[in-house]
């Protein structure tokens, strides 16, 4: 995704890759953070930035579980929600940022900082996909994530 300040919401893409075959297994278009909360600077801000990427938070990556858990009654994410870990993130600049996941954006559009895949039918693709990495006997996948900056 390309970080950038305007006021209207920035998408990118959310990539599954098999590492060991070198492949795409799908793409969604996705986003994270509030409109308007989208720059490069704010990484840093809670519950309205993006999730910060990797090599701003000091850890080699995150970390995504292949079973959901049900947070039907929680606004915003109204289903299934894929757990990113470590739960807090503790930033270079000294800031702390956490509970990460992946879900449907099922409220306003964006997030406070996770990844949200905004159409329906893409976020049902997202879950077959994941429900057949879990069958597959993967607990977790690794996650990098960056950014390009908008001038």
């Amino acid at each position: 995704m390309a970080l950038s300040n305007a006021p209207d919401l920035q998408v990118g893409r959310l990539e599954l890759i098999d590492l060991t075959n070198n492949r795409v297994i799908d793409r969604y278009i996705a986003t994270s953070g509030c409109p308007g909360f989208q720059g490069f600077e704010d990484q840093t801000v809670r519950g309205k930035g993006p999730i910060p990427r990797t090599d701003l938070a000091q850890i080699a990556t995150y970390k995504m579980r292949t079973v959901p858990i049900d947070l039907s009654g929680t606004k915003g994410v109204a289903g299934n929600f894929y757990i990113i870990s470590p739960a807090l993130v503790r930033l270079k600049s000294g800031e702390v940022r956490g509970d990460f996941g992946v879900h449907f954006d099922a409220n306003v559009p964006g997030s406070a900082g996770c990844v949200v895949i905004e159409n329906k039918d893409a976020f049902l693709s997202f879950e077959q996909t994941m429900t057949g990495i879990a069958a597959s006997g993967v607990k977790e996948i690794s996650m990098l994530v960056g950014y390009s900056q908008c001038k």
